[in-house]
């Protein structure tokens, strides 16, 4: 039993060896604990920041736009015009409205409906997936640039479609007569004058029509071409006003636009140098007359010319 206890008893040397050992893995955790040890943040190096570029979408931004560029049309039918149910719904690269549908426009009824538009065009802007992840600022600003250029180009195409050369129609289906000695449209209102209205948007509408529809109407543009136009007017004229935490992925979204219309090009085997150059050709055009629209449109706010929504008094305002 004696022998049995004392074998049991650990050896003074096994202590040692053990301790020796416990000692050693200490300070080997110790060694391995300093290098784990965070950066001094003295050091400028420690302190630098790494910009990424953003992934390139998962999805094909050129036929997200298509398809919310026709929820728009059947919006606008569902809205403006006076139909069969049958016939309001359906997404299609169509016109919203017949030629049986226009109007002559009445200023203070698209007064009315200006919000509508605005919304439109918010929801357009939101349906890009990386929109809700900039921040306000970067929101407000690209919502103000689209305001502003879908409400030149929206038209220009509606009347490229059922308007031209005699009317040009507006986004509610009302319309003013393109010709100088037309009045269909600018008729005397409550609101505002013939005159008045002659005045402010006649120089306008001559812009309009001579510089965006007359070259769309002779590149002979697609609906899809017009997706991409209207595209790239929005992300280019937008980005550099926008914060530098934005414009990677307002830049990742051209560079992916411009793929997109690319493919789309070689898949319906058209010459695409002479496509992209017109549409390039556009862009300049549609800038310039963007900023005779803000030049007017302050001139009603600043002599209150006639009432304006102030919603969109707001969004054309600069930053």
């Amino acid at each position: 039993m004696k022998r049995a206890r004392i074998q049991n008893i650990p050896d003074d040397n096994d202590n040692h060896s053990t301790h020796e050992k416990s000692l050693n893995e200490s300070e080997c955790k110790q060694d391995e604990c300093a290098h784990l040890s965070p950066p001094d943040c003295t050091k400028p190096s420690s302190l630098q920041i790494r910009h990424l570029k953003p992934p390139k979408p998962d999805y094909d931004i050129l036929q997200l736009l298509i398809a919310e560029e026709k929820r728009i049309g059947e919006r606008r039918r569902i809205m403006f015009c006076e139909r069969p149910v049958a016939s309001l719904l359906g997404m299609t690269a169509s016109c919203p409205f017949t030629a049986e549908e226009i109007r002559p426009l009445r200023f203070r009824d698209f007064r009315r409906s200006i919000r509508t538009h605005i919304l439109l065009i918010y929801e357009w802007l939101r349906n890009w997936p990386e929109y809700e992840s900039i921040s306000k600022f970067d929101q407000i600003t690209f919502l103000r640039k689209c305001v502003l250029y879908h409400t030149i180009l929206d038209p220009c195409y509606i009347t490229l479609q059922i308007g031209y050369p005699d009317r040009f129609v507006m986004q509610n289906g009302g319309y003013v007569g393109t010709d100088e000695t037309s009045t269909e449209g600018w008729e005397d209102e409550k609101e505002i004058s013939g005159i008045t209205k002659q005045r402010i948007y006649r120089p306008l509408l001559r812009k309009m029509m001579s510089e965006v529809v007359t070259p769309m109407l002779s590149m002979n543009i697609s609906f899809e071409e017009f997706v991409a136009l209207k595209a790239f007017v929005s992300w280019q004229g937008a980005t550099a006003d926008m914060s530098d935490e934005a414009k990677p992925a307002m830049r990742s979204a051209l560079d992916a636009l411009f793929r997109s219309l690319h493919n789309h090009y070689i898949t319906n085997n058209t010459e695409v140098s002479e496509r992209l150059g017109n549409i390039v050709l556009l862009l300049s055009s549609v800038f310039a007359t963007g900023l005779k629209f803000v030049e007017s449109h302050h001139e009603i706010a600043f002599f209150d010319l006639w009432q304006l929504d102030s919603l969109l008094i707001q969004l054309l305002k600069c930053k």
